[in-house]
């Protein structure tokens, strides 16, 4: 999602991982094209993607544009 506004800590999230496993899913929405834009949960995906995992837990986001970008602001403060 463009202009998040955290900046997570990746190595944390890595640690996290490796301990616990992924037990926070990430929120998506589908762009109706085969591909989905991530809501909460970047950090967590840039985490998975340098471990190597290719796949992860995720909730899809049935809303409009406008209330994923509320919704990504709110869980981001």
């Amino acid at each position: 999602l463009e202009n998040n506004p955290r900046r997570g800590d990746v190595g944390a999230i890595i640690s996290s991982f490796k301990e616990f496993g992924q037990v926070t899913p990430i929120v998506v929405k589908d762009n109706g094209d085969s591909t989905f834009t991530v809501i909460s949960g970047n950090h967590r995906l840039a985490a998975a993607k340098q471990m190597g995992w290719t796949e992860l837990a995720c909730i899809d986001f049935d809303g409009s544009d406008k209330s994923a970008i509320a919704f990504a602001r709110d869980t981001n403060k």
